[in-house]
Parts: C-alpha cells; structure tokens; sequence
C-alpha cells in the first residue's frame, strides 16, 4: 500500500540529533537559537523568529501579540484554530471560503492551504505551514502579514514531530519570548512555559537545508499527475498536497485502494468548525462544497518512481467521476 504521506528522514537528520544528544544539552538551547536565526533569514528578511512548543502555541502567542476580542477565522481549516484563540475573553467567528478556492483572505489568520498562497493583509496574520518555500508577487511565504505562524509537526513541510514558530518584527517577536521564557522574570505578567526542544530544532535546521529540493520534487510529480489528468500545471504553488475535486469522492477513493494506494479526505465535513459550533449549514456553502468534492493523493519525498507513476495511473481514469 503507498501510505498517503510519510515523514522523509534522512541519516543527516539523525546525524544532527546525535550532536545535540552527545552535547547534554537537550532543552531549549543554542540549536533553538540557531533555528530562529535560520527561519527568520529565509522566511522573514528584517524581521526575527521566535521558536514555540507547537503549531498551536504559535497561534496562542500572536494572537496575545495581535491583541482582539473577536477573531474571524476560515472554517475550512484546522481546529487549532479555534483552540488556539478562543478563551473567556475572545470570540471566534468562522468565515466560508471563496468558491472555487480554499482560502478566505478576509481572515483575520489567514491560512495557504495545501501550499496554495493567497493575498495576506499587512494587518493580519499568516500561517504559512503549508507554504514555507513558496512565493506570492515575489514576496516570500512567511513574510506577508504582520505575524507570521508555521508549525513543525511531524507530516509538514518542515515536520520535526512537534513545534511551531511566529515571524515578525523584531519587538514583536522579543514581546513573545518574553511570555514564552516564563521563569526567572521580575514581574509577574501573562507567560506560559511554550519552550521547545534542542532535539527538535535540529531536526528543523537539517530539513531546512533540503526544503528547495523536496519542494522542487513536490512540483515535479505534481506536474506528472497534472499531465495525466490533462490539466495545465500551476507553477506558482507549493505542493503540500496534491488535491483534486469531484463529484464522486467514495467511488475515486475505492478505485485508489484498488490499486493500493491510500488517499484521504482532507477536512471532512463534520470537522468544519462551522459545523463544531453548530452554525446553519448554508451559510458556509463553499466549504460544505469542498469538504464534500476534495480528495487529497500521495505526494511525500521518498515515493519511489513506480510509486508516482501508480497514482497517476489511477488520476488518469477519473474523468467519469469528475
């Protein structure tokens, strides 16, 4: 069976574990420290970078930084978000996606969904995690926006098993490690312990080497898929996930696992957060549309050439499902 996606680790990743390990030093140390100075020159130039213990935290953090009281956020997204912002004192108001598209860039955290970048507000907030490496009008993924957040976990572009990070201006990043570092401070203000570990950000700083080449492969077998489905290839994405939309999602998934290939439904309806907090159905018709027509097929550095070609197969004879 070709598992829909799989965590690409490779000796030198190991290699960089090994050396925080044989250092003692396995908490929150100088490979952090070197992450952060590494995220922030690829992905924000001019601005810093602040490693947290997940994606979600990352949230939580520039969100506290950001400062409001309501909070719209996409729908057709993952539910950290809404675990992320919404407290005593915040409101969470989910907000349909565009037809035709996946994204909702009048969010007020606006999301790329499956490396797909959309226009970001310079008052908003942009998680990139799906997008580190892409570009929008020759502006960097990561650098749109006032914040920027990205997590680590484990099946991400830059998957280290767990963590995130927020981007932006230095003061602003300095006022996040401020409430990350809880310990040893005078005043008593609001700081949780969001540390990370050494361990993970060495995982990181080796997978950030290689970003440019997985990425570039992503694109490759994208276009491959795209050629076998006669669609005309998208230079300008990232490839996260390769998705496509149809009418008949249970009948193309069926004729996938015939050929021993797993796929998934991305976002299924029930997790739509419009759904979680019980809001009428027709008002978010878009996403109720694409979490019922998307279908979401391997494309994992490390597939073998026999791999893709397998799925591509299969994408070629979808068209009386479309």
């Amino acid at each position: 069976m070709i598992q829909h996606n799989r965590v690409c680790l490779r000796p030198e990743d190991g290699s960089a574990v090994a050396r925080v390990m044989d250092s003692g030093q396995i908490g929150q140390g100088p490979e952090v420290a070197a992450f952060e100075q590494e995220l922030a020159a690829r992905f924000r130039p001019g601005g810093d970078a602040a490693c947290v213990s997940s994606g979600t935290a990352a949230i939580r953090l520039a969100a506290q930084v950001h400062d409001a009281a309501l909070w719209k956020v996409p729908t057709y997204a993952c539910v950290a978000l809404y675990h992320a912002l919404r407290d005593d004192m915040t409101l969470v108001e989910p907000m349909d996606c565009r037809e035709h598209t996946l994204d909702t860039p009048a969010a007020d955290i606006v999301v790329h969904s499956y490396g797909m970048p959309c226009p970001v507000a310079d008052d908003r907030i942009e998680d990139f995690t799906h997008a580190p490496g892409v570009s929008l009008d020759g502006r960097p993924c990561g650098s749109l926006g006032a914040l920027s957040v990205i997590s680590f976990g484990a099946t991400k572009p830059l998957g280290c098993g767990s963590g995130g990070a927020v981007l932006g201006p230095a003061d602003a990043i300095e006022d996040i490690r401020d409430r990350r570092d809880y310990d040893g401070k005078r005043e008593l203000l609001d700081r949780f312990n969001w540390q990370w570990s050494d361990i993970g950000a060495a995982i990181g700083r080796s997978r950030l080497k290689r970003l440019d080449d997985e990425n570039a492969w992503r694109a490759q077998v994208a276009a491959c898929y795209d050629i076998a489905r006669k669609r005309t290839h998208d230079r300008t994405r990232g490839w996260y996930r390769y998705v496509i939309h149809l009418e008949r999602v249970a009948e193309a998934r069926a004729r996938f696992a015939q050929a021993g290939i797993e796929t998934i439904v991305p976002l299924e309806s029930w997790e739509l957060l419009h759904r979680q907090l019980h809001l009428p159905a027709e008002n978010f018709s878009n996403a109720e549309m694409a979490a019922r027509t998307t279908l979401s097929v391997p494309i994992w550095p490390g597939m073998s050439n026999e791999d893709v070609d397998r799925v591509a197969d299969v994408l070629g004879g979808l068209e009386d499902l479309a």
